[in-house]
């Protein structure tokens, strides 16, 4: 969901809440400038059955006419693609699924990449086991172990592979001005839970602030999730939503404390067929990863 605070001519501050009431709120996502500009602007990941409440204020007590827009964010049709990383094994964007995942385009040759490399490598231990992954495609910087060097000494903490013609030019073709290539480095691609290109950076080097802010509302969870059952051609069909992170489906023969263990969904999938002729069986939906 992407909230806009457009203020008439003065300068502006946008947050958004949940809460019961008035004093019980809880801050989802807030904003003063963005892009340098007086508007404000928040991106957060809205949930089913919440209910949010916008606040719009000026900076200093300043007033003016607002304009408010709300829009859900970002575009569908994000690239799928595999690379081989700097250590030899295969990395794919499918691997990351249900994950809000930043996509960072760099050479080892660009100042403003290596600016950014320590605070993106904290960002990464931060909030890692909230679901949250760098994947870094370099381009131009030399042999694959002098890379592989670079990113050791440097303290890279998130897999990395070199960039090819092709990968450039599907993600080059998501960029305000279309091209077969990236036009700047470091760009950066934000991609949320739901698989949707949310957030771009094109204009260089940010801070660590800037990332916190912009990806940590698109973390949010749902406090429960259902386990959805149904009769399939006899066969009882589970299933459970994709875009939350850290959930496992777990099977029992017995309600005891110690009797569950993990259950392998259909092809990764989020759901799983069980025959009658397996018998009594318990399954529960349990969360590991926050």
């Amino acid at each position: 969901m992407r909230s806009i605070g457009n203020g008439g001519g003065f300068d502006t501050v946008l947050a958004v809440y949940t809460g019961r009431s008035l004093t019980n709120l809880s801050i989802v996502a807030t904003n003063d400038d963005s892009n340098a500009q007086l508007t404000s602007h928040v991106l957060f990941r809205a949930l089913g059955g919440e209910t949010y409440y916008v606040a719009v204020d000026g900076v200093d007590g300043e007033t003016g006419a607002i304009q408010l827009s709300l829009n859900i964010a970002g575009v569908s049709g994000v690239p799928t693609w595999e690379l081989p990383d700097v250590i030899g094994n295969l990395l794919r964007s499918t691997d990351h699924a249900n994950k809000v995942v930043l996509i960072d385009f760099w050479e080892t040759i660009c100042s403003g990449c290596i600016y950014e490399i320590p605070e993106l490598t904290v960002l990464q231990d931060r909030y890692r086991t909230n679901g949250f992954q760098i994947l870094g495609l370099y381009k131009n910087s030399g042999p694959t172990d002098e890379v592989l060097a670079f990113a050791q000494d440097i303290g890279i903490n998130y897999p990395i592979a070199e960039l090819t013609p092709e990968v450039e030019a599907a993600f080059s073709a998501l960029q305000p001005t279309p091209g077969p290539f990236i036009q700047t480095f470091p760009t950066k691609y934000l991609i949320d839970r739901e698989n949707r290109l949310v957030f771009q950076v094109l204009d260089g080097a940010k801070t660590l602030a800037l990332y916190e802010q912009t990806v940590v509302p698109l973390l949010r969870t749902a406090s429960t999730v259902k386990l959805e059952t149904r009769i399939d051609s006899g066969f009882l069909e589970l299933k459970w939503p994709g875009g939350e992170y850290g959930y496992t489906l777990e099977g029992s023969d017995t309600l005891a404390t110690n009797g569950w263990s993990m259950v392998l969904p259909i092809n990764g999938e989020r759901k799983l067929l069980v025959s009658p002729a397996s018998g009594n069986r318990y399954f529960r939906l349990r969360k590991t990863g926050q």
